[in-house]
């Protein structure tokens, strides 16, 4: 009986991840994440990753590329945090690099570039300095040749 009971607890938790996937994208370590709080055993969870990996329910290239979209045009944040936040979700390294690469570069600039100008706009004259800016920039997660080539080239900053 327990062993029924086990088979359709199993089948109920794989119909409510899929429909949590179907909602939303996932990653291989946030289902690990949420499944062992089920406490299922690391054999049962890595089988149930296989299996909505096969039914392409979970894929980690697709995780990556909404991530980086998604945290791009919402929190305007810079390659090195998106690659932190990604290590954290254990994206593993090529799939990552590939995301980063498919951004496109103009588009990339033009977002530092807004929000220096709007940190810019947000400092009041006597405190308006590239150090402030930089430090910025680079809580955004963005790089600091890139950071210094958009305040260099497109901003006049009292240092």
């Amino acid at each position: 009986m327990s062993s029924d009971n086990n088979i359709k607890n199993i089948k109920e938790i794989i119909l409510s991840l899929k429909q949590l996937c179907g909602k939303q994208e996932k990653c291989k370590s946030e289902i690990r994440e949420k499944l062992k709080k089920w406490e299922l055993s690391d054999e049962k969870v890595e089988e149930i990753i296989s299996l909505l990996e096969k039914e392409k329910f979970i894929d980690e290239v697709r995780y990556t590329e909404f991530f980086i979209k998604d945290k791009l045009k919402f929190y305007k944040w810079g390659k090195i945090k998106l690659k932190y936040y990604l290590k954290i979700k254990q994206i593993p390294n090529d799939i990552i690099r590939k995301g980063l690469d498919n951004i496109d570069e103009t588009e990339y600039f033009n977002i530092l570039k807004s929000e220096i100008e709007k940190k810019l706009k947000s400092m009041n004259s006597k405190n308006q300095s590239k150090d402030k800016l930089v430090r910025y920039a680079q809580s955004k997660g963005f790089e600091l040749d890139l950071i210094f080539s958009v305040i260099n080239k497109n901003l006049t900053i009292e240092n």
